[in-house]
């Protein structure tokens, strides 16, 4: 997922070069390894409100941000198509370069508009596990709380491979999970690799 959207980020900053918009030149900190573009800054986040003049995202973590958008805010999609801040909607993943002023204003230089998050993969604890749902809570490593359901299609095995079940998953135990969400609005667990205990 990361490689695909270095990838789509590249082609967007390229798109944005060829089309004459103003891109700074990237220039990597070597002391943190972020990239940044003259004063702006690489970010990103899921949105979870958007105005007329700006939205706001909320990171792993829990903190939120507010964003100013100008008419010099250049907007692509997923597809590296030009978008606009009345394409975003509450759920979407955003990246781009905010300017960061001195009194803390973040100002959108680019934003990529991802979309709603439909995988997930990570790590972290199962918190409890539903037999009769065949679910279980599970907690990452950034604090957030999933509810993961599993199928005959969900593979579950162990740090060695070997094929475990349903009934191995205990409250506890640490895991890797790899997940979609499905049409029916629930998370579906794709894989499961369960750790030491």
């Amino acid at each position: 997922m990361w490689a695909r959207w270095k990838l789509m980020t590249a082609g967007v900053l390229t798109a944005a070069l060829l089309l004459g918009a103003a891109a700074p030149a990237l220039a990597a900190n070597p002391q943190t390894g972020s990239a940044t573009v003259d004063e702006a800054r690489w970010a990103g986040g899921q949105v979870t409100a958007v105005g007329a003049d700006s939205f706001t995202t909320g990171g792993p973590r829990g903190g939120e941000h507010v964003i100013a958008v100008t008419a010099e805010t250049i907007f692509y999609d997923e597809n590296a198509q030009p978008s606009s801040l009345g394409a975003l909607q509450v759920g979407d993943r955003v990246r781009g370069l905010v300017d960061v002023a001195e009194d803390g204003v973040l100002t959108a230089k680019l934003v990529v508009n991802l979309g709603p998050q439909t995988e997930y993969a990570g790590g972290g604890v199962i918190a409890t596990v539903d037999g009769a749902e065949q679910s279980f809570v599970f907690t990452s490593r950034h604090g957030r709380v999933w509810e993961f359901y599993v199928d005959s299609a969900t593979e579950i095995t162990n740090r060695a491979g070997d094929d475990l079940a349903f009934a191995d998953l205990n409250a506890g135990d640490r895991a890797a999970v790899r997940a979609e969400l499905r049409d029916d609005g629930k998370w579906w667990a794709v894989h499961i690799k369960l750790g030491p205990r």
